[in-house]
């Protein structure tokens, strides 16, 4: 059975009182490390609880220590065209995505579609 997101309002009270800590620490500026020493918090706990919070859907992916990856381009190599293929275009990611259409697109369609499904990883 696939793990639901839960909202602040389902978490345990252990977990929420850890959230209120983490977005006291965010809201200040200040390092988590820094905070939790200042509040006597274990920072390898809160540590742990934003990744469960994180799991759960109730603390955002993004921020501070999020990793930002750049995007990555696979070598593209045109193929022989067999007498039976369609004239068009198709274009295979790395994900295992194949787009394809009926004739070639304009390049700043290509582009844009590439991007954004790159993006949306």
């Amino acid at each position: 059975m696939a793990k639901q997101k839960r909202s602040a309002g389902e978490l345990s009270a252990r977990l929420r009182t850890q959230l209120k800590h983490l977005e006291a620490s965010a809201a200040s500026g200040e390092a988590l490390k820094d905070y939790a020493g200042r509040k006597g918090l274990s920072v390898h706990t809160l540590y742990a609880a934003k990744k469960d919070l994180r799991k759960r859907g109730a603390w955002p992916a993004t921020g501070r220590g999020a990793v930002k990856k750049k995007p990555s381009f696979s070598r593209v190599q045109a193929g022989a065209s067999s007498p039976m293929a369609r004239p068009g275009c198709r274009l295979r990611l790395p994900c295992g995505a194949v787009l394809e259409w009926e004739t070639t697109p304009d390049p700043t369609v290509l582009v844009s579609v590439i991007e954004r499904v790159t993006s949306a990883r």
